[in-house]
Parts: structure tokens; sequence; C-alpha cells
């Protein structure tokens, strides 16, 4: 059981993506494993917490959600800050908020304080599927082109939508643990270096074996 009072990590996750794309729903459903369908366009800024535990280590995840109205441009462009994850998230019935994922993408890597923040693309509103007009493909040729993963949610049924932290969270641990662990990378290299030297013939051997032949 985790202690909310205390943690081993923090993790800052951000939702982007134009209003009314269900990024408020996709954090509650996560958070509270049911649909609101009371749930308005947020007006500004949320937070909300979830605790989780992974590898014995205790983490804290903070879900910044905010509009992707206009009016509100100001305020997303500060919360990006310290951001260690993020989902851009389009409706599956609206083609224009596909449109708008590369704006989003960009707003993301460029006001992120590590270009190399861990993002995962999101279709939502899979549950109607029925007025889809942004086909699968789609999203995963965008994924594909910026090298990142994707999945289709609905926060009305829950689908994907514990994969979808699940990956994001399994990505900035992966992140967090190499940077705090740098020295793995220069062991695994020199572990890979004698094992070449191993199977690698030396110049004298390769010089015995063409005398002998």
């Amino acid at each position: 059981m985790v202690d909310n009072n205390k943690y081993d990590m923090k993790f800052k996750v951000i939702l982007v993506g134009d209003s009314g794309v269900g990024k408020t729903n996709i954090t509650k459903s996560y958070i509270t494993k049911s649909f609101d369908e009371t749930s308005k366009n947020t007006i500004g800024l949320e937070i909300a917490f979830k605790h989780v535990e992974k590898e014995e280590h205790k983490i804290q995840i903070e879900i910044w959600d905010t509009s992707g109205q206009e009016r509100f441009k100001a305020i997303t462009n500060q919360y990006y800050k310290g951001a260690n994850g993020a989902f851009v998230v389009y409706d599956i019935t609206s083609e224009q908020t596909f449109k708008n994922v590369d704006n989003w993408l960009e707003d993301v890597r460029s006001n992120a304080d590590n270009k190399n923040v861990p993002i995962i693309l999101i279709g939502n509103k899979s549950d109607l599927a029925y007025n889809r007009n942004v086909q699968t493909d789609k999203g995963e040729d965008k994924a594909r082109i910026n090298q990142i993963p994707f999945l289709e949610t609905s926060a009305h049924s829950l689908e994907n939508i514990d994969k979808a932290f699940d990956q994001l969270i399994d990505e900035m641990y992966s992140k967090k643990i190499r940077e705090l662990n740098p020295a793995k990378s220069f062991v695994n290299l020199e572990i890979a270096q004698d094992i070449l030297k191993i199977d690698t013939p030396s110049k004298n051997e390769i010089e015995k074996k063409k005398c002998c032949q």
C-alpha cells in the first residue's frame, strides 16, 4: 500500500490538445475508474494526484490538465515547464483536432525543459467509432513519423486509459533510472567490448591461419 505522504519519485504529466477532446475525462477516468457524465470543459488549470509503485519505488504522479482554448494559451505555455511526460490528445470524431496535433507536439517540445520528454499520442473517444472522422491508421502514421507511441482510448468505457498511463509511467521511470545510474551504460558498453574481444580473432591468429593453409 502506497503512503500518499511519502514517495521516492515525483512525475509531472501534462495533457494537451484542443478543447473538447476529453483531456479532463481521461484524467478523471484514470483516477476514479469511472466516467463523469456531468464533466464540463476545464477553465484554467486542474491538477490531480495518483500514487503508484514500480519496482518497490513509491511514485507520485501529478496530472496537469488545462483547456486547449486559445484564450488560456498563456497558462498552458507555463505549465509545460518541469513536465516529465505528456499526452497529446485528439478526438477521433473531429478531424480538426487531429490536424492540430502537430502544433501541440511542437508546443510540448519547444516549451518543456527536457526536449526529449516522453510523449504519447492519444486518439480519444473510441467508443464513438460509429461517428469516426479520423481513421486509426492516420493516428498510427502520425505517431510513427514523430517516433512516439499511439493509443486510441475511451474515457467513457475506460478502454486503454490505464494502459496509456502505465506506458507513460514506464517511459518516465526508465528515463529517470537511466539518469540516476548513468554508469550502467558504461558497464554495458564495457561488457559488449569484452564480448567483441573474445569473439574477434587477433591479428596474430589470422596470420597463423594464413600460414597453415
